[in-house]
């Protein structure tokens, strides 16, 4: 790899860093990156150089609209492991400002879309943990 490359993926990565930390928690960005092998650690630096250094990092999105967008695809495309991470990084951010309401208004406009199930599978997985899951009735 050249110079100017790794210096630029060096930028990325630190960039990404930062905002993968501030949306999902340094604890687990942290937990991700200490506990990747050398085969994982390839896939470390490709989500946070490309998804969160240059994706999160873009200008033209605020961050929530960034949030809302990623779990309208995930419900959608039924990703539930990756569906509790955003949903818990975006209750966690913004719970002073009615985060989880936007959320849930996503989650409703989902519904028509992409299911019932799916919408309810998807903010059941992320709210697992938070003491704010619906119980068995969503199962």
């Amino acid at each position: 790899m050249s110079t100017d490359i790794k210096k630029a993926t060096d930028v990325l990565f630190d960039v990404g860093l930062k905002h993968r930390r501030e949306v999902l928690g340094a604890e687990y960005v942290d937990k991700s990156i200490e506990s990747a092998n050398d085969f994982m650690m390839a896939f470390q630096h490709i989500t946070t150089e490309w998804c969160w250094g240059y994706g999160w990092s873009r200008e033209g999105l605020p961050r929530k609209t960034r949030s809302l967008l990623n779990l309208a695809m995930l419900t959608a495309l039924n990703r539930g492991p990756e569906i509790r991470l955003h949903v818990r990084g975006a209750i966690n951010k913004w719970r002073d400002g009615g985060g989880d309401q936007g959320n849930a208004s996503a989650c409703h406009n989902l519904l028509r879309h992409s299911g019932r199930a799916r919408c309810f599978q998807g903010r059941q997985r992320g709210l697992e943990g938070n003491g704010q899951g619906f119980g068995d009735a969503t199962k």
